[in-house]
């Protein structure tokens, strides 16, 4: 049977994963090289849902060719 202090312990633990992942995340505008851009897909590939990160943010947006074509101003 879990102990309190097994609880405790595990909760703790997710809290540090939680904002250890958070600190090694990139931020807005952050620029990345070629092979930071490599390491990050295939890093993606290791983790259960890489749609989202730990709070439920996505982490992937789909951008149509309409997206693109209504964003750049082309109407053809």
């Amino acid at each position: 049977m879990l102990t309190l202090q097994f609880l405790i312990f595990e909760k703790l633990r997710d809290k540090v994963a939680f904002m250890r992942s958070c600190r090694g995340s990139v931020k807005a505008n952050q620029k990345l090289n070629l092979s930071e851009m490599r390491r990050l897909l295939l890093d993606m590939r290791t983790v259960p849902n890489p749609w989202a990160c730990v709070h439920g943010r996505p982490t992937i947006l789909r951008l149509t060719q309409v997206h693109m074509d209504k964003h750049f101003g082309r109407h053809g």
